[in-house]
């Protein structure tokens, strides 16, 4: 149902156009994301390809959009700060800055390669751009991870943030009085957000962990399997359709 490419055009030379829709408004344009393409049922997607015009087609949009944006995770409360340092916030004893930073940079970067980094004293910031394709929309954001360390009685004390900004991209019937309709193109952005669903925090931090002290690599499929399934959707920072998934070589 959807086709799924990850990372910025600029880290794949040859990468095609991350949107595959006609922004063009006319009489006869088909609408975006069908433009030149096929429905579900493997029929031609032009104009006249079946009953979903107008306000009909607005609507499933919008519909397919919540489901995109909202339907998987349930957004949690902010935590109480005890419960948001047991979260964000772990000691490594007997650890430098340094090794735990490295550890951070490989749990990322085998999450997905698409990752980039910046390296401020004492911190790491990675960078990973990801979209989703679906029948009718797009759907894509950049998450950002901010890993902080400091070093005091000789453990190394870290704190680590993920902020996702998400844009979504539809068709949108346009109307003109007088004239000819057609279609064109709707977007919307959802400026950064720190993420608070627990999921992700606790997997990058067992990863780290491994990384670290040898420990038995936690893989998404296990984690997935070992909590509740209304907590999955809160993986999807480091295990979904758009990661890679990889175990640090």
């Amino acid at each position: 149902m959807c086709r799924c490419r990850q990372g910025s055009a600029s880290s794949r030379p040859d990468a095609p156009p991350r949107y595959f829709f006609s922004g063009i408004t006319g009489p006869s344009r088909d609408p975006p994301f069908f433009h030149a393409g096929r429905d579900l049922a493997g029929k031609s997607a032009g104009p006249d390809s079946g009953p979903l015009r107008g306000g009909h087609m607005r609507g499933l949009v919008l519909g397919l959009c919540c489901l995109v944006l909202g339907g998987c995770i349930s957004v949690p409360p902010a935590p109480a700060r005890q419960e948001w340092e047991e979260i964000h916030t772990r000691s490594f004893a007997g650890k430098s800055p340094r090794e735990v930073l490295d550890a951070a940079e490989k749990v990322l970067r085998a999450a997905d390669h698409d990752f980039t980094f910046d390296y401020p004293t004492g911190k790491l910031i990675g960078t990973r751009r990801w979209t989703v394709y679906a029948v009718l929309m797009a759907t894509g954001g950049t998450d950002y991870w901010t890993i902080e360390t400091q070093e005091a009685d000789g453990a190394t004390q870290a704190s680590v943030m993920i902020t996702r900004q998400v844009m979504a991209v539809m068709p949108s019937p346009t109307f003109n009085p007088g004239a000819s309709s057609g279609w064109g193109v709707q977007s919307s952005t959802t400026p950064g957000t720190p993420l608070q669903a627990r999921a992700a925090y606790d997997l990058f931090w067992d990863r780290v962990d491994s990384v670290l002290d040898g420990r038995p690599w936690p893989t998404c499929e296990d984690r997935k399997r070992a909590i509740a399934r209304r907590d999955r959707g809160g993986l999807d920072a480091l295990c979904s359709v758009t990661t890679d998934d990889e175990t640090p070589g």
